[in-house]
């Protein structure tokens, strides 16, 4: 698929197929905790809204579980331009702090 412009871009059932295979990787830890992530929207635009559900939607580690391992997990599929959860709830202060502590290397 083209843009008017002529820039390749990404058919929209790729990106939601490559979201998926991303989130799998995810779901894995969650359900072995009582929890699950639903995918509730992918936009033309590459925006992704997503939904913790089971046990993930009390679990006081949401917040940090979402900036450390799902956002940067689904930002990372290309054509995605954004990733939102309602139910992850840290300010975006915070969650850039997480996430570079998520990704500095253990020494």
């Amino acid at each position: 698929m083209t843009t008017a412009a002529g820039q390749s871009v990404l058919a929209q059932d790729t990106v939601a197929a490559n979201v998926e295979t991303e989130l799998e990787k995810v779901r894995q830890r969650l359900r072995s905790h009582g929890g699950d992530l639903r995918l509730l929207e992918l936009t033309p635009e590459g925006e992704v809204s997503l939904e913790f559900v089971g046990a993930c939607r009390g679990c006081p580690a949401l917040g940090f579980t979402y900036s450390a391992v799902v956002q940067p997990a689904v930002a990372g599929v290309a054509g995605v331009a954004e990733v939102s959860c309602g139910h992850a709830h840290l300010s975006p202060h915070v969650a850039r702090l997480v996430g570079e502590l998520a990704r500095t290397p253990k020494q």
